[in-house]
């Protein structure tokens, strides 16, 4: 006759037990993935963030330059500082180059700004709390407002408060095959 061995009521515990102190310790190993993985996440989903942002403002100085090629490297810098703290971004480590490029023959400005102090949203020891972003944008310069080579100023008619371009037209006449044309 085989005899049954009949547990008690402290090795039934004991069994119990270590299956208790495993299932803790995986949830603990499974909520610390998942913070760390949620914390990268957040913090790439800001990078992309501050990157549309820099980006915008890259290109608001670009175009500002293509219009007043003349500004003074000082005026930009203070230029794009207010930009982004007008947006809420730091400009403690920010730094603004331009630089003169050609282009299929004609003058561009290249304005490249770099952001070295973006907050992350993580409270983690071991990853970083800031981030360097950096863009840039091209314009080309414009010759003078509306490529135009003089200005059409009428005080006395109805359009007396008007400047209109005047374009200079080769002697071949206009080609306006590429855009719409309202004749009378």
């Amino acid at each position: 006759m085989k005899k049954h061995k009949v547990k008690t009521l402290n090795s039934s515990r004991s069994d119990r037990g270590a299956a208790l102190v495993e299932g803790v310790l995986s949830i603990c190993l499974v909520t610390a993935a998942t913070v760390i993985a949620l914390s990268f996440l957040t913090s790439y989903g800001m990078v992309l963030f501050y990157k549309g942002k820099i980006a915008f403002v890259a290109n608001q100085i670009a175009a500002e330059c293509a219009q007043e090629p003349n500004l003074e490297d000082a005026t930009i810098v203070d230029f794009t500082k207010e930009i982004l703290q007008s947006m809420d971004l730091p400009v403690s480590k920010l730094e603004v180059k331009k630089e003169n490029l050609t282009i299929f023959g004609r003058a561009a400005i290249k304005i490249t700004i770099t952001n070295q102090n973006m907050p992350l949203f993580h409270k983690l020891d071991f990853l970083p709390m800031n981030t360097s972003v950096t863009d840039s944008a091209t314009a080309i310069l414009a010759p003078s407002p509306a490529y135009a080579d003089a200005y059409l100023w009428s005080p006395r008619t109805k359009f007396g408060n008007y400047v209109i371009p005047l374009v200079k037209c080769p002697g071949s006449g206009p080609n306006f095959s590429h855009m719409t044309v309202i004749q009378n």
